[in-house]
């Protein structure tokens, strides 16, 4: 399993021991958990709640921007995400023929 937890953990500037404090596990706890050895659900939304991430982005390889941008992208009605594509699609071909979005 790749858990990015102590990527996020870092990121936020968090020891092991701070991190525990705020999701009530002592630091050898976050270790383990850090390590995969003790992981559950239940504590790993703890931690992607105080770290500001979403529980996928814990699992994910792709930057936590496009995890963001995907889960924003899934909450649209569809008649939005078909513009948002439809936008994205333009601006794309704009970038490879050399224009410029302004």
């Amino acid at each position: 399993m790749n858990l990015r937890l102590k990527e996020f953990r870092e990121r936020a500037g968090l020891t092991q021991a701070d991190l525990g404090d705020r999701i009530g596990l002592s630091h050898a706890a976050v270790s383990r958990l850090e390590n995969g050895t003790a992981v559950t659900l239940v504590k790993l939304e703890k931690a992607a709640d105080v770290l500001g991430v979403s529980l996928p982005a814990m699992f994910s390889e792709q930057p936590e921007e496009l995890a963001e941008i995907e889960a924003l992208f899934l909450a649209l009605p569809p008649q939005r995400r078909r513009m948002i594509q439809n936008m994205m699609r333009d601006l794309a071909a704009e970038s490879h023929s050399g224009g410029s979005a302004a």
